[in-house]
Order: structure tokens, then C-alpha cells, then sequence
């Protein structure tokens, strides 16, 4: 199930977090701009669909007019990889994990994990909020996966670095939860709004979503 949310103006579809098993090798796996000057992984804002394919290593899965999806193991963990675009230009990626938890208090301790690494990179967050919509299980934290994947609790952590906001996300709803990171590119968030008010519609329950959902079905 996808879950949208609304955050520093843009929207954010919730997939997947992954913990992180090495704090070093996190910072460099999942890191917006950095000294090698991409923006994240092997690639920059603006790029074009093609440019996006030959820099990206990971198996892809998936493609359309306006996203590349790919699969991978990043830190141990089976992850989706998706690369949104908008008039050929790269604004948005997103990190989703594809691991099912039985226990739901699992997907609480991965995000705090990856909260934390982020923090050592980016410093403290512009915003940080764990917000309760229904107040039960509140005070039992053995609990709190559960008020997640029912939709009484949501994580979000948001940072800013010169040219990209990152958000990592933990929501949920009838009894899923889901939880990303994602990377949006500061100079072209009009895109991100181009995307949430055009072809995100056309997309809603259309046939690209059921064949990546079936190409995901087989990672």
C-alpha cells in the first residue's frame, strides 16, 4: 500500500527504509552531495532518463516516460531504488525497502537507525516530528510498530544539505508499514509539484503500476 504525506511542500509516497549495519558505509551508500560532487549515488539533479541508466549499476526492473527502478542489496538488506523524472530531468530518488518484518517494532528500530546516520552526516534535522493521531499504545513502546502499521503513529525526520532535502519517513495502515528515504532536488522542486499534480494522476491504479508491481513481486 502507498501512503502519501505531505512534507516541506512536496509529496512523499511511503515505501521502504532499510537499518544500516556500518555507520561508515552507510554515510557513502546513501549520502546526497558529497566531494565526488553527485548528488546521490552516481548521479546529479537534471540528469535525463538515459544518462540516469548508463550511471546507475544496480539490476533495473522497471521503466517508464518518468521513472527507473531498480533493485539492489544495499547494507544487507533487499531495497528498491527509484529515480523520478519530469521533462527528461532527474528531481527525486528514493530509497524504499523491500524486507517484510513479522514484528513490527522492527521497521521503529531500522528507521531509528537510519535517522541516526543521517544525523552524523547532515547534522541536526530541520525538522523532526513523531506525531500520534490516535493517543492508544502511546505509552508502551513495545507497542509504538503496532500504532504504526495501523496509522495512530507517524515518524518523519527532514534535513537540508546545499542542493537536496531529505526526508526519511515511517507511516503505516491497516496493518502495513511502510517507511523511505527520499532525496529532492532544492532547484527543481517545481518538478516534484509538475509530478504530483500531472502524471502521478495518470498513474493512480493504471497499468505501470501493476507491472512494477509485479517486477517487484519477483526480487
Amino acid at each position: 500500500m502507498l501512503i502519501g504525506y505531505r512534507i516541506l511542500g512536496y509529496r512523499l509516497v511511503c515505501g521502504g527504509l532499510f537499518a544500516a549495519l556500518v555507520v561508515g558505509t552507510a554515510l557513502s551508500a546513501f549520502g546526497a552531495a558529497d566531494k565526488s560532487g553527485y548528488d546521490l549515488r552516481r548521479v546529479r539533479w537534471g540528469m535525463t532518463i538515459d544518462q540516469v541508466r548508463k550511471a546507475e549499476k544496480a539490476k533495473q526492473v522497471y521503466r517508464d516516460t518518468h521513472r527507473l527502478v531498480y533493485t539492489s542489496k544495499v547494507l544487507g538488506r533487499r531495497m528498491v531504488i527509484e529515480y523520478h523524472f519530469a521533462r527528461n530531468q532527474l528531481y527525486q530518488a528514493t530509497y524504499r525497502l523491500a524486507e517484510e518484518y513479522l514484528l513490527e517494532n522492527n521497521y521503529v528500530r531500522d528507521y531509528t537507525e537510519f535517522k541516526e546516520i543521517l544525523w552524523k552526516k547532515y547534522g541536526t534535522p530541520k525538522k523532526e516530528e513523531m506525531i500520534w493521531h490516535k493517543p492508544y499504545h502511546k505509552n508502551d513502546p513495545s507497542r509504538w510498530g503496532v500504532a504504526v502499521s495501523i496509522g495512530h503513529l507517524t515518524y518523519s525526520t527532514i534535513w537540508e544539505s546545499d542542493t537536496t532535502l531529505i526526508a526519511a519517513v515511517l507511516a503505516g495502515g491497516n496493518y502495513i508499514i511502510s517507511c523511505q528515504i527520499e532525496y529532492i532536488s532544492k532547484a527543481l522542486l517545481h518538478l516534484a509539484q509538475e509530478k504530483t499534480d500531472g502524471t502521478e494522476k495518470q498513474d493512480k491504479g493504471g497499468v505501470s503500476n501493476r507491472k512494477l508491481k509485479n517486477a517487484l513481486e519477483e526480487f
